[in-house]
């Protein structure tokens, strides 16, 4: 009988487990790095910008006469801007 492999070529890499175990064992841990390296990144952007807290303070649904699409929202001096484009469809005019 005759080996099908050469004397001088190099044994496969053993390796223990699937291969989806494999892969999301090295997911899990360039996950790990790059959230120690958003933590560091979002401690120096404190340090640089400082701290402002963002919070929800309501929740409204607004409705219109006509199907539309939001595109910008603005506080101004207390009031709140809300623009959409129309989609007037079979419609002829808006109101």
């Amino acid at each position: 009988m005759t080996s099908t492999t050469a004397p001088d070529a190099p044994a496969a890499p053993q390796v223990d487990g699937s291969a989806y175990e494999l892969i999301k064992s090295r997911l899990d841990a360039q996950a790990k790095v790059l959230g120690e390296k958003v933590e560091a990144l979002n401690a120096r952007r404190l340090e640089v910008f400082g701290a402002s807290e963002l919070a929800v303070l309501g929740n409204e649904r607004v409705r219109t006469e006509n199907n539309c699409v939001p595109r910008d929202i603005a506080n101004v001096s207390g009031h709140l801007f809300f623009a959409y484009n129309v989609f007037i469809g079979l419609r002829t005019t808006t109101r």
